[in-house]
């Protein structure tokens, strides 16, 4: 009787197992066409109460059925006794769980966590289509994508819900006196609540043939992150234009306080637009480092550089040459070597003759050469690591400290730098495009060091009771430069002599501790100006990503990277940066990156 009741029954409410096969039986066979057994002539019971095999086999009822299963249909046994024995049945009733999104509950939607402003009210309308669905009978429930309207009534839940946070007082007030308050922000904007209850600007635009949006704007507060994303997505929809562009195109709907600010400040924020127009990192200019400002003996603390290449005439050849210059951090004095090539032999007899005429330096500076791909051939080669250590080896004999400045940073080496524009500039004037041979060049290269060596470097006077302005040569030869030779006084000349050379010996000192006196009196107090980067900017912080400038590279070739560690000056202030990219890490100078996305 219980499988009956089953198998004539919807098979829904039941539970997996019965479900499943009064499903299958459904399939196979018609329902109706089941009858009731007696429990007597039920042949299933031979087997489930147990039977031998010799019984079971001479059973005729197993293998033949009951005996009025062979008899016409109406001798078959009647269902009246089941439906006077009829139990009602009782309705399975299931419990199920469902969670409401009210519409005064939109704050768990939260327009940070979405971050676009479409998806955020896509997402909304879903949810008040789901609240609409629960709510109505199936005739009017709403199925396929979400229409014009429905995306339009869940932008206005969320423009209500934002004028209910911001401007509750001011809707209070309307309702009540149909005016705002004097104090509130919004008063000049005369503003009304629609027959949505929005609140919009009232203005003096009525008698105009504008639009109802254009005429009477949605009154928007200027900190609302529902606001940031809507001033996103109109700057994305125009394809990422500046901020009067963008701010016209919201003026024709909303009127955000404040707009033009927050405006800029969005589209300041931008990733897309910051990886095409961002500007580099700006910090505050570097105090001088000691050795530029302390007394030393001439090119004690030197910098190296290189120029070229120059053609010159070898015979009937065209050869190249380049010219190694280094230069003093202190008295800003040069000295010019001319290399056939760049490679470490010619290098290490340039710097021998150097050593020769100029002293031994405590340490040398230089660019990171290794760090420039498309620097010349020749100046690479040199600095491969088999020549550059054998340099190193050289250099660590005579106890001499080799320094680079931070890579892709030449403005750290600008004492260097200037020089060598003052020497091109010099080669162009006086060279143009005439080839000499390397006997002329070398020539040449002498008078130009002359020259900028004889250069002022403090303030040349107008008064002729002034001292002569110092120049390099002072500290190089005791006095300055002179085209025409002087002849020495005949009472000089007496000094010369015997016990003289002593007396002579310590005026020189008497007038080289001067002429050190004057260098710091009148030269290293005019470094001690800013001619830029004056102020301290906001420098890269780990988990920055950034662009890394390169130059002679189209911008949009420039890679992406993540900042790991930067790295301070003396004065605390961070000056380069490691840089995670996908060929491997690097250091760059702040002047170098270009923020695209702040760390977390």
């Amino acid at each position: 009787m219980i499988a009956l009741s089953w198998i004539r029954s919807h098979s829904a409410k039941w539970k997996p197992f019965v479900r499943n096969r009064i499903e299958e039986i459904q399939t196979i066979t018609d329902p109706s066409c089941w009858r009731y057994c007696p429990t007597k002539d039920n042949v299933a019971d031979h087997i489930s109460r147990g039977q031998t095999l010799h019984r079971l086999q001479a059973n005729d009822a197993w293998w033949h059925g009951p005996k009025w299963l062979r008899q016409s249909e109406h001798e078959w046994p009647k269902e009246t006794w089941l439906e006077n024995n009829h139990c009602e049945e009782v309705s399975e009733k299931g419990i199920v769980q469902v969670n409401l999104v009210a519409e005064d509950q939109l704050s768990r939607l939260s327009p940070q966590d979405i971050g676009q402003f479409e998806s955020l009210i896509r997402l909304t309308a879903w949810c008040r289509r789901f609240l609409w669905n629960v709510r109505t009978v199936s005739i009017r429930r709403r199925y396929g994508t979400l229409s014009v309207d429905e995306l339009r009534e869940a932008e206005e839940v969320w423009l209500k819900k934002v004028q209910q946070v911001a401007f509750q007082s001011e809707i209070d007030s309307l309702k009540k006196t149909n005016h705002v308050q004097f104090s509130s922000c919004t008063h000049q904007l005369a503003p009304f609540l629609d027959e949505q209850g929005l609140l919009r600007v009232g203005g003096r635009l009525q008698q105009s043939n504008l639009c109802m949006d254009s005429r009477h704007q949605i009154i928007l507060p200027h900190e609302s992150p529902f606001v940031h994303l809507l001033i996103r997505s109109c700057h994305e929809r125009q394809l990422h234009a500046g901020t009067e562009t963008t701010l016209s195109v919201l003026r024709q709907r909303f009127w955000i306080l404040k707009g033009r600010s927050i405006v800029k400040k969005i589209v300041r924020n931008c990733s897309v637009c910051r990886r095409v127009c961002s500007l580099p990192f700006a910090q505050k200019m570097a105090p001088l480092p000691e050795e530029r400002v302390t007394m030393a003996h001439p090119f004690a603390r030197t910098g190296v550089d290189f120029a070229g290449p120059l053609c010159i005439r070898r015979g009937r050849k065209v050869m190249k040459v380049y010219v190694c210059i280094f230069t003093c951090m202190v008295i800003r004095a040069i000295h010019l070597e001319l290399v056939p090539t760049m490679s470490a032999d010619d290098f290490i007899l340039a710097f021998r003759r150097f050593i020769s005429r100029r002293g031994k330096p405590v340490c040398l500076q230089s660019d990171n050469f290794r760090s420039f791909k498309r620097a010349d051939q020749e100046i690479r080669r040199l600095f491969q690591s088999d020549s550059f250590e054998r340099v190193k080896r050289d250099l660590s004999k005579d106890r001499i400290k080799w320094l680079f400045i931070s890579p892709r940073a030449p403005w750290v080496g600008g004492y260097w730098e200037r020089l060598i524009r003052s020497v091109k500039t010099a080669l162009k004037k006086v060279l143009g495009n005439a080839l000499v041979n390397e006997d002329v060049l070398s020539t040449l290269l002498c008078e130009i060091e002359a020259r900028i060596n004889a250069r002022p470097l403090t303030f040349v006077s107008e008064d002729v009771n002034d001292e002569e302005a110092l120049t390099p040569f002072h500290f190089l030869i005791g006095k300055g430069y002179e085209d025409v030779p002087m002849h020495p006084a005949k009472d000089e000349t007496e000094m010369l002599q015997g016990r003289s050379l002593r007396k002579r010996w310590q005026l020189q000192q008497t007038l080289l501790a001067h002429l050190w006196k004057r260098w710091r009196r009148e030269y290293v107090s005019t470094l001690n100006f800013h001619a830029k980067w004056c102020r301290e900017g906001r420098g890269p912080n780990i988990g920055d990503v950034v662009l890394i400038a390169e130059d002679n590279i189209p911008r949009l070739r420039w890679k992406l990277g993540r900042i790991l560690k930067t790295h301070c000056s003396s004065d605390g202030l961070v000056r380069s940066a490691t840089v995670k990219t996908e060929e491997g890490n690097v250091v760059r100078s702040i002047r170098r990156l270009h923020l695209v996305e702040p760390g977390p």
